[in-house]
């Protein structure tokens, strides 16, 4: 499961910084530049509105041809602040996209360009899909997991099966829930399994770090239902022995 993830993430990001690079290598004027963006949307799935940018004056351009209303002030947009201080394409906190209204997290960086002051290139990625994608990920039966941005204080829900936790912070469940029991798992990191009782029930829960990124990709399964899988393997490999014996016997 981290693999696909990684995958995606290195695909995507990738993709923009080559976009980014050799946009402002060619450095066009402003059609140019437009122009340019527009083959961006739908160029991936997980960006289909493409390439926008802002500046320092409040100048915006974007694939898609969006118009911002009048209240959107460019550099005040969270992820024009984090990429204005990256020259490369990093992802940073995850939000409400003006644009669609849907929870997205923005991949941008600073760039230098013709008409623009202080410019910084973007492209969103609708966590819908990415949830989509983690969503079918299961752990023996019923065993699932989820996609959590790990921020210096702050732990979001990016990705699950139960949608309506998108966007949400891990801060505001309780121990008797799954989600009120994984920052600890996020914090240690580790790599192994954690057993940990939540309302009664024995879990195993794993944390895996996405590199490039301040995600994380959390899994978790029942103890009794591992246990039971253990026991069902078990009774396997014995019949087959005792099937393997009895073909022997049959064939000396």
């Amino acid at each position: 499961h981290t693999k696909e993830v990684q995958l995606q993430v290195n695909q995507i990001l990738d993709q923009v910084n080559v976009m980014r690079d050799a946009l402002e290598t060619l450095n066009p004027d402003e059609a140019g530049s437009n122009k340019y963006m527009a083959d961006s949307v739908d160029y991936n799935k997980f960006y289909p509105t493409g390439l926008y940018i802002g500046d320092k004056d409040d100048k915006f351009a974007g694939a898609d041809g969006w118009t911002p209303p009048d209240d959107f002030i460019t550099y005040e947009r969270g992820w024009y602040k984090e990429g204005v201080l990256s020259d490369k394409m990093t992802f940073g906190e995850p939000y409400i996209d003006a644009n669609t209204g849907a929870y997205c997290v923005t991949a941008g960086g600073r760039l230098t360009l013709q008409g623009y002051n202080v410019p910084v290139l973007a492209v969103d990625i609708y966590l819908e899909d990415i949830s989509t994608m983690v969503g079918k990920y299961k752990i023996i039966e019923n065993g699932k997991s989820m996609l959590i941005y790990h921020g210096k204080d702050k732990d979001i829900v990016m990705a699950y099966s139960d949608k309506k936790t998108i966007g949400t912070e891990l801060s505001k469940y309780n121990e008797k829930e799954i989600l009120g029991n994984i920052s600890g798992t996020i914090k240690n990191m580790a790599g192994t399994a954690e057993i940990k009782s939540i309302n009664g029930e024995n879990y195993y829960l794993v944390a895996n770090k996405i590199e490039n990124c301040d995600w994380v990709v959390v899994s978790y399964v029942s103890e009794a239902e591992v246990l039971a899988k253990l026991n069902q393997l078990g009774l396997i490999a014995i019949f087959l022995m005792v099937g393997g014996i009895i073909i022997v016997g049959v064939v000396i």
